[in-house]
């Protein structure tokens, strides 16, 4: 799983299919090797995994457009951006010392 993360950390598209791969083996695995319910497991988890995406693309673009010149959004999104920095920073050096 620790490989899997540090892949996905690199680009979302190893993610993504490391997240599929366990939804097929979930349920390949979970109702006796069948093959069925292992598709069914991978179209499940890819449609949970991309289907929030595009709804937040489209319910959020009109709203980012309308915000996009407030000032103090713009301060929240930069203490945002310093967080998520600060977590791929730990996670680097959790990934090196391990």
């Amino acid at each position: 799983m620790i490989d899997g993360l540090a892949l996905g950390e690199t680009t979302l598209g190893p993610l993504i299919m490391v997240l599929v791969f366990i939804g097929f083996m979930a349920g390949h695995n979970h109702y006796y090797s069948s093959l069925a319910m292992g598709t069914l497991g991978l179209v499940t988890t890819i449609f949970y995994t991309f289907l929030p995406c595009f709804l937040f693309i489209l319910i959020g673009a009109p709203i980012i457009k309308r915000i996009q010149e407030n000032k103090r959004v713009k301060e929240i999104l930069a203490l945002v951006t310093a967080a998520v920095v600060g977590v791929i920073l730990n996670l680097t050096i959790y990934l090196i010392t391990h």
